[in-house]
């Protein structure tokens, strides 16, 4: 019995021999080889067209040799994975069951491929070895492709670009500094950049500073609700009437001596949109029992002249500085595409001067998410 091989499928077969395969294995050349031939029967017809067992090894002679020193790869094609013949005619891919090891090539210059075959079918159990043994040696240029794409056994994909963006498919953890160009990092900080430009830092406190815009492809999860506050001083609040007589200043708000108007004032109030808004507390001086300063929160539907309150804290005549608070809010989720917001001050009319003063205003609110 004979092995025939095909001259122009050998040709093929050395042209694609380092065809790079998506899949590394360590310490191994994961690249099967593909790998055509011809069988035939003694008299040369072709055997029957079914599967068959074969068995493939490498050897570092052209015959004879010792199994143990010179062949010095091998892999058996039986059962489910014996190899289909039609007209006498196969094609397997080696490597596919048993990879090459990765210094198969750089340790042999010349290698030979021996053939065994079973023609009683897929056991193995009658395996006669076709020669002679087939020469065949890497191209120098493909496997230098080859090696090129890969580092530690692992191919170029599996690699961020340093030289343009990229994207990491699986979790970065930066355990040490990360050097931009030739600037020094404060010793509390790991610095991204791309090796002229530092875009942020990461501290120890797990703070992510950015010095320009981020652009994120794909969704932010907070961890924990995060707490914010949004305060406000008298300067902040404008009157109602152009006709009341008051004083104003970054510390105080309150009638002046004489004026007997129910003064109102307000300021508009920026929240970020998707908030929650929890508390709303007020400083504020009272030494009277004539009247007392009431602070709202309100909202107003876009278009409309209508508010309503959302919460309302009102002093208590207790003389001194004093502070209130209302946690009791309604409609608490901030909607600025549907509402405006402010924050609006009432006076009481008679005419009790500085003896009832606006000090500060402050709104605490839940965010969830960027803002």
């Amino acid at each position: 019995m004979r092995i025939k091989e095909q001259k122009n499928l050998l040709k093929l077969m050395l042209v694609f021999f380092f065809l790079i395969s998506s899949i590394y294995a360590n310490a191994s050349f994961d690249v099967p080889i593909t790998y055509q031939g011809t069988v035939t029967k003694p008299g040369g017809s072709a055997p029957a067209d079914g599967n068959y067992a074969m068995r493939f090894a490498l050897w570092n002679l052209e015959s004879g040799g010792d199994p143990v020193t010179n062949r010095v790869w091998q892999e058996t094609y039986t059962d489910a994975d014996a190899i289909a013949v039609t007209k006498g005619t196969f094609s397997v891919e080696l490597g596919s069951i048993t990879i090459f090891p990765l210094d198969l090539f750089d340790s042999y210059s010349n290698l030979w491929l021996e053939v065994e075959v079973d023609l009683t079918g897929i056991t193995g159990s009658g395996f006669q070895v076709f020669s002679p043994r087939v020469r065949f040696s890497a191209s120098p240029y493909s496997y230098q492709s080859y090696r090129a794409n890969m580092l530690g056994s692992l191919s170029s994909a599996s690699f961020l670009r340093s030289d343009e963006d990229d994207i990491s498919s699986a979790n970065l953890t930066i355990n040490g500094v990360i050097q931009a160009g030739t600037n020094e990092l404060p010793v509390a900080y790991n610095r991204i950049g791309d090796g002229t430009a530092t875009f942020a830092y990461v501290n120890y406190s797990n703070d992510l500073l950015i010095n320009g815009d981020l652009e994120v492809k794909g969704y932010i999860t907070w961890g924990a609700t995060k707490t914010h506050s949004y305060s406000m001083n008298p300067i902040d609040f404008h009157p109602y009437r152009n006709f009341y007589n008051y004083y104003c200043s970054a510390t105080s708000l309150f009638k002046a001596s004489g004026d007997t108007n129910a003064q109102v004032w307000y300021a508009p109030v920026h929240i970020p949109d998707g908030a929650e808004v929890t508390v709303l507390s007020v400083w504020y001086y009272d030494n009277t029992d004539l009247g007392n300063i009431t602070v709202n929160l309100d909202r107003k539907p876009i278009g409309t002249i209508s508010t309503t309150t959302m919460a309302s804290v009102a002093s208590s005549g207790t003389p001194g500085v004093s502070t209130g608070s209302d946690s009791t809010i309604t409609n608490a989720v901030i909607s600025n595409s549907a509402y405006t917001y402010c924050v609006t001050v009432y006076l009481p009319s008679a005419d009790i001067a500085n003896m009832v003063q606006l000090r500060s205003v402050r709104i605490t609110y839940h965010t969830t998410g960027p803002y």
